[in-house]
């Protein structure tokens, strides 16, 4: 039996480490630990860590590409502009998290939700992903180019202007979403959407056809 697209919760330890972000000499933490604190400015390193937390931690356009995250909950953290260029994400959960203009291009991203954070001008172009579920975010100008998800929902989230050209979806869903500018909506396709949202849907792909209502003219 094919299993559920609903993403699958980190699985944290309950009894776990302290350790100040600015104490990081080097990136990997290992397991059950709860990071907090503002990273140092002169970590240069990937992050790994697994079963633990990162809570209220200010990681602005901290240089992580290619860090990698297991069973991790990142709650209330300021991760705006932060280099995530090719993160490895498997049950992570970021919730109420700033990721403005944060880059996660080449990201490879297994169970991951994103609830209720602030991703303007994400960067996700190539990204693959599966069972993947962005719920009450904003992702206005967000970037999805040629991304690959399977299993994936945008729930109430507001994608003006976001960019999905060239992208590939299998068992999508945009319930709720604010669709107005949204670029490349045909590339979504097939993709799930609320009867309240047809006509805005409906607009955007006329727009992508070349069909414009408009006033007869009789030059």
């Amino acid at each position: 039996m094919a299993r559920s697209d609903r993403p699958a919760a980190p699985r944290v330890r309950d009894a776990l480490e302290r350790i100040e972000l600015d104490a990081l000499v080097h990136g990997e933490v290992g397991e059950g630990v709860v990071l907090t604190g503002q990273l140092h400015h002169e970590f240069d390193d990937v992050l790994q860590m697994s079963n633990g937390r990162i809570e209220r931690a200010s990681l602005v356009a901290a240089p992580l590409a290619s860090s990698r995250f297991v069973d991790t909950v990142i709650h209330g953290c300021d991760m705006s502009g932060a280099d995530l260029d090719g993160v490895a994400l498997t049950r992570v959960e970021f919730r109420e998290c700033k990721l403005s203009g944060a880059r996660l291009s080449q990201a490879r991203m297994r169970d991951v939700r994103f609830i209720d954070c602030r991703m303007d001008g994400v960067n996700m172009r190539h990204a693959q992903g599966e069972f993947i579920r962005f719920e009450q975010c904003r992702l206005v100008g967000a970037e999805f180019n040629s991304a690959a998800f399977k299993g994936v929902a945008w729930w109430d989230c507001d994608l003006a202007d976001a960019d999905v050209s060239k992208i590939s979806v299998e068992r999508g869903q945009l319930h709720g979403s604010t669709l107005d500018g949204l670029r490349g909506a045909m590339s979504l396709m097939p993709i799930a959407i609320d009867a309240e949202q047809e006509p805005a849907f409906a607009s955007l792909l006329l727009a992508a056809l070349g069909v414009e209502v408009a006033s007869r003219v009789d030059p």
